[in-house]
């Protein structure tokens, strides 16, 4: 019995000590919620820039189901992109770095 009471004992406390992230019950906490909620935001917002970059220069482009740019039309030839990398262009004035413009890097498969 003595032997029992111990077993138990000692699975209570690895139960106690062994907790379950909330992420595993289902359960999410609020501040990774909101964190998630932002990302979508954030890359709603970069999307919607490169499209409007994309058309300015009259680049044809294709989206995916999620709003990337999926494929550019490069010298008449489709072109799969993977990423694109949104770079601000600074110059310094009055001490401070001053945003001027963006590069855009469109990285496909190929690597370019």
């Amino acid at each position: 019995m003595k032997i029992m009471k111990g077993l138990l004992a000692a699975a209570a406390l690895l139960a106690l000590t062994l907790q379950v992230p909330a992420s595993l019950c289902g359960q999410s906490d609020p501040q990774g919620r909101a964190m998630l909620e932002r990302a979508e935001q954030v890359k709603a917002m970069k999307n919607a820039f490169v499209v409007r970059a994309l058309n300015a220069h009259g680049i044809q482009y294709r989206v995916n189901e999620s709003g990337d740019v999926s494929m550019i039309q490069v010298n008449g030839r489709w072109t799969g992109v993977s990423q694109v990398e949104v770079v601000p262009n600074l110059l310094r004035r009055w001490g401070k770095n001053v945003v001027v413009g963006h590069t855009l890097y469109f990285l496909s498969d190929s690597g370019w």
